[in-house]
């Protein structure tokens, strides 16, 4: 564990470019250094491969820390879920007239969608916290240990900014050309389901989910099948979600990625009309809070073929690939000693401004907590 904090720690006081992370029922946590702070960004979904970090806007280029450019560690996530003297998390008391801006643009979000082709509209907030940035190395022990079973990362670039997150959320895994993603949608805390249980509008908004989805990979895969939808875990938040899976045509990556960025999950349907919506009502600059990130064409483990380098072999070759990427929620990033903590949730013409206010405030303590 110490050579783990004194690498990282160098590697952010010299102002140099890192991500570490751990991925979802992994023994490994994974830690990429670059030795210079040059931005370097993503042309070729296809050809690069490296460790990807993408806004929400898609008119913005994501990051890439390209694997040419880069050094590679890992440490076993065994170390990471021993027991620390952490505190009991952040204590933040939320301000009544946040609470009213939130709920004046959720009442807005219902009646845009009861006016209009809308079906749904993911609104979402910053929360603003006077902290210090704390040490990046314990950050990410609190993250792992916390939430194992997320996708926990803590990104820097000195260009950009520090982020951190647990995401509950695949975009999309693909290995070998078979990609896997869910759709994830509907929120309670795991102390009020049984109390509450999810109603017609948390299905409804699942469903709309899931088709899209399934509607929007068709023209790109070979086939397409979906699971029966389940309640998934994430800290202590319980979400509906469905896995999807399907055989992708050649080199159809980078499509894939265009239809189903952003998702519904984190945007809306229609699309484009709840991006309209949010440009114009949100108020503030999501950045990379509900974009994504993670592994774009990292090598497998499969042997290289012995035989020469030929048509057969290139094609083989591009099959040797894998990519994870994640859709970036339960995030917060660091600038100025505040923290920023972004959550936000999915409006259906069925919602309760007051009821949504609450699972942002639900959400928010996925981050508090490891304050």
């Amino acid at each position: 564990m110490q050579q783990f904090k004194e690498l990282i720690e160098r590697q952010y006081q010299a102002n140099l470019p890192f991500v570490l992370y751990h991925k979802p029922q992994e023994a490994e946590v994974n830690l990429m250094t670059q030795t210079d702070q040059e931005l370097f960004y993503l042309n070729d979904t296809v050809n690069e491969s490296g460790f990807v970090f993408a806004p929400f806007d898609v008119s913005q280029k994501a990051i890439i820390f390209p694997h040419k450019q880069t050094n590679s560690f890992s440490f076993p996530h065994q170390m990471f879920l021993e027991k620390q003297p952490f505190s009991k998390g952040f204590h933040y008391k939320e301000d009544a007239r946040q609470a009213e801006i939130y709920q004046e643009l959720v009442n807005k979000a219902i009646a845009s969608i009861q006016q209009t082709e809308l079906k749904k509209i993911v609104t979402s907030r910053v929360l603003e916290l006077p902290v210090e940035v704390p040490q990046v190395s314990d950050l990410f022990h609190r993250l792992t240990a916390t939430y194992p079973d997320a996708m926990t990362y803590v990104w820097y670039h000195p260009k950009v900014g520090l982020w951190a997150g647990a995401s509950p959320e695949t975009l999309l895994k693909v290995k070998h050309q078979n990609l896997e993603t869910v759709a994830l949608a509907g929120t309670r805390h795991e102390s009020d389901l049984s109390a509450q249980p999810f109603t017609s509008k948390e299905y409804e908004e699942q469903d709309l989910v899931t088709q899209h989805i399934l509607d929007n990979l068709k023209p790109y895969v070979k086939t397409l099948h979906q699971s029966e939808r389940s309640e998934s875990k994430a800290g202590q938040l319980i979400h509906l979600k469905t896995t999807i899976k399907a055989k992708l045509k050649s080199q159809s990556l980078q499509q894939v990625i265009a239809q189903l960025h952003p998702t519904p999950a984190v945007c809306g349907l229609p699309t484009q009309l709840a991006k309209q919506f949010l440009e114009q009502n949100e108020a503030y600059n999501r950045q990379f809070y509900s974009g994504y990130f993670g592994e774009l064409n990292f090598k497998s483990e499969n042997k290289r073929s012995n035989r020469p380098q030929n048509i057969e072999n290139q094609v083989f070759k591009s099959l040797k690939t894998s990519s994870n990427l994640f859709v970036n929620l339960r995030c917060m990033s660091f600038q100025d000693a505040t923290c920023y903590i972004y959550v936000g949730g999915g409006i259906t013409s069925k919602s309760n401004a007051l009821a949504e206010w609450q699972e942002t405030c639900n959400k928010a303590q996925t981050m508090l907590n490891v304050l």
